[in-house]
């Protein structure tokens, strides 16, 4: 019981989610391994009723035949190589998560906006006196959706423009100044 207590008041696995949400594909596997091996190590310490409880519930759910912790440490600790392919599924996973995440959070903001609105015309509608505090929140959550919208836009404006000077130029109608490598070209 103690295992399951530690787990969710001291936060070990929304710890570790948190650390990982905005970190590259590489470096999140890395915290996963490590988590991974933090809770190997927690396992060492409880007592042999509920580690056995647990071997059963890895073995099932990995579909192994563990023995001990000892066995899941050598399995982990030895090198398991990944293909590429792999590898490059696990980053496209990790980059459909974070852009869905930002989704999620620009999305919270907007719908809760229409929530305090519908609010404000049910009192309206019933005659009551509008409620500053819903006024408020409402604008709270439209500028945060807006600041949060806006980052967005940005950061992918200036990547765009960065990528492609070319267009941009041609774009804003102004020529597209000479890099030195282009000077060096013609000299």
């Amino acid at each position: 019981m103690r295992l399951n207590n530690y787990l969710i008041s001291e936060g070990f696995v929304d710890g570790i989610f948190k650390s990982l949400i905005k970190k590259p594909a590489n470096t999140a596997m890395k915290e996963i391994k490590k988590g991974f091996m933090d809770f190997i190590d927690l396992l060492d310490r409880i007592d042999d009723t509920e580690k056995n409880k647990i071997l059963n519930l890895i073995n099932r759910s990995m579909g192994t035949n563990y023995r001990s912790v000892d066995q899941i440490k050598k399995m982990s600790s030895s090198r398991i190589s990944e293909s590429f392919e792999l590898n490059e599924d696990f980053k496209h996973w990790w980059e459909i998560i974070k852009d869905q995440g930002w989704f999620n959070i620009t999305f919270y903001p907007a719908l809760q906006v229409w929530f305090e609105v519908a609010s404000l015309v049910q009192n309206f509608l019933k005659g009551e006196a509008l409620d500053q505090t819903t006024i408020k929140k409402a604008v709270f959550f439209g500028i945060l959706w807006l600041v949060l919208t806006s980052a967005k836009f940005a950061k992918d404006f200036y990547k765009w423009k960065k990528e492609n000077p070319e267009e941009y130029s041609k774009e804003r109608g102004k020529p597209v100044p000479m890099s030195k490598r282009d000077i060096a070209r013609f000299t």
